[in-house]
């Protein structure tokens, strides 16, 4: 299992919100748009 590399992921992420929060908001407004994206790509593949 690949736990340590998931953990140190989330552990600089949570570093990275508290020591620079604005480049968090960024990237989450990144992040929301490309999961909504791939939502919308499996959707148009499955038929839906």
């Amino acid at each position: 299992m690949k736990i340590i590399p998931a953990l140190f992921f989330v552990a600089v992420g949570i570093w990275i919100t508290y020591t620079y929060p604005d480049v968090a908001k960024q990237a989450y407004s990144y992040i929301v748009v490309g999961v909504n994206w791939a939502l919308a790509m499996l959707n148009d593949l499955r038929g839906a």
